[in-house]
């Protein structure tokens, strides 16, 4: 996954990701720092309200459940987990976990991520 953060790529997950945690969080890199989501954003400039954010969280982090829930047992973070899956032959089972992680991309993109634009590109 790829998200456009002033003007470059941030990939996903990163090297300092450990389960659902930044390991250097005291010493992360400004960009890190700096970074604000869609959702914060709005919050901050006050588009969206305090509840209607956190109920937003909130729904993102039971979707995460979800698709924990969904995918056979392994090691890694989720989206690691669905990479590794996805290479996979699909039997039945599959559309659960399938479904799980469309519907949390989705929430993530809708409320969290910033839109790419069409020139945006793979630096």
């Amino acid at each position: 996954m790829k998200l456009p953060l002033i003007g470059t790529n941030l990939r996903l997950p990163c090297a300092h990701l450990s389960a659902a945690s930044c390991t250097i969080y005291e010493t992360r890199f400004a960009v890190c720092h700096d970074y604000r989501c869609a959702l914060l954003r709005a919050l901050e400039q006050g588009t969206v309200d305090l509840a209607t954010a956190q109920s937003k969280v909130k729904r993102a982090l039971a979707l995460r459940s979800d698709l924990e829930r969904a995918l056979p047992p392994g090691k890694g973070v989720a989206w690691e987990r669905v990479a590794r899956e996805g290479r996979r032959p699909r039997d039945a089972a599959a559309g659960e976990w399938m479904l799980a992680a469309a519907a949390l991309r989705l929430a993530l993109s809708r409320d969290f991520a910033d839109p790419v634009l069409p020139n945006d590109e793979p630096r």
